[in-house]
């Protein structure tokens, strides 16, 4: 999309997003804007090497900024989690920074099957993963950045309608979706509505906006609060995910775990504890 900006945004509060693709832009480049957006990380060994510098020019130019991080769902969501937030914490995190997590992929070979060959991104090369896995480890993901940074930085998901459908578990977390249109996003189920929205391209760079005036984002930054771990919880675990790997995603024993969950395991009819190879149906309380 070619338009200045999407008809349906132009009240709305404008940003761009960023990464190594664009390269580091100086600060006037976020002149006119309210946000932005940069590429830090990716998986659990790629750091982009132009964050630090357009995380700087964000701020120089004194806008709301935030951070984000290419989700891969077959990679440990806790190891991911750290890396991403030691990268930031870095270059300097500060109240009010947005955290977020790019979830839009299953597996890192759909680009290998798209490109015909291995791309120069990280970790890409993964077995591939059922939307019910990327579900549970997004989660786990932005549960453990919100436990690395407290409650002073709102902390966003980012996904397109398809991928996102699946992402029930991560509702109470603010949703930034792709939807590349001139006009505004529908139904974005499991969310109940958008709160930044990727509306298309303007001069080579992606564009987002705020759903709301620069006084409503201003509002939410302030007034924002992480979601609180309340349960429970329905997931579906791989046939190689451990009661062990269970109890770690909670910070607790395996003993603590069991008693915890105690008559609350059910399958999906609501009935009694079904354990299968392949998929385990379980209610977890925090």
């Amino acid at each position: 999309m070619n338009a200045d900006i999407a008809p349906a945004a132009v009240t709305s509060a404008q940003g761009k997003d960023i990464s190594n693709f664009q390269g580091v832009e100086p600060a006037s480049f976020w002149s006119g804007y309210q946000f932005g957006f940069a590429k830090a990380t990716e998986g659990t060994t790629f750091l982009d090497g132009t964050f630090p510098g357009n995380w700087r020019n964000m701020k120089v130019e004194g806008i709301h900024r935030g951070a984000y991080h290419f989700f891969h769902p077959a990679l440990d969501p806790i190891a991911q989690a750290k890396f991403f937030v030691n990268y930031v914490q870095k270059q300097g995190l500060e109240p009010g920074d947005m955290l977020v997590a790019d979830v839009e992929i299953t597996s890192g070979n759909v680009f290998t099957r798209l490109l015909g060959r291995k791309p120069r991104r990280n970790n890409l090369i993964q077995r591939p993963v059922s939307l019910g896995t990327v579900n549970v480890a997004a989660r786990a993901f932005l549960d453990e950045v919100k436990n690395l940074v407290g409650t002073k930085f709102p902390i966003l998901v980012y996904s397109n309608l398809s991928v996102g459908s699946q992402l029930s578990s991560c509702t109470g977390y603010p949703l930034w979706i792709a939807w590349p249109s001139s006009s505004a996003p529908g139904n974005v189920s499991p969310w109940g509505k958008w709160t930044f929205w990727q509306w298309g391209i303007a001069g080579g760079i992606d564009r987002d906006a705020f759903n709301g005036t620069a006084a409503d984002l201003r509002a939410f930054i302030d007034s924002y609060a992480n979601p609180q771990s309340t349960g429970p919880y329905r997931h579906i675990v791989g046939a190689n995910t451990s009661v062990y790997d269970l109890a770690t995603s909670r910070k607790t024993t395996v003993q603590t775990f069991l008693t915890r969950q105690g008559q609350y395991f059910t399958d999906a009819d609501g009935e009694a504890t079904v354990w299968k190879s392949g998929s385990v149906y379980y209610t977890a309380f925090p």
